[in-house]
């Protein structure tokens, strides 16, 4: 079993008064940040030459979670969505 304390090695603990604004912006740029590093990986895929209805699909897959978040973000049910190309 992985240890737990490594989990948070090299990250800084949270701010002992932080507010749930302090806290919303925190984690949001943490998590955009990744995320944005991974989309950007995703243009790495034209080495393979792909379709323009595989571009598609991958776009398309893109815009549904991107429009997911934000209805979740307006208080909005989650939905979980998969990629199959």
């Amino acid at each position: 079993m992985a240890d737990p304390k490594k989990k948070w090695a090299g990250r800084s603990p949270a701010p002992v008064n932080e507010t749930t604004e302090d806290k919303l912006k925190r984690l949001a740029s943490i998590r955009v940040s990744k995320a944005l590093k991974a989309i950007a990986l995703i243009g790495n895929l034209k080495s393979y030459k792909p379709t323009a209805e595989q571009t598609g699909q991958i776009l398309d897959a893109l815009v549904r979670q991107i429009e997911s978040v934000r209805d979740q973000l307006k208080g909005g049910v989650r939905a979980t969505g998969g990629f199959k190309l």
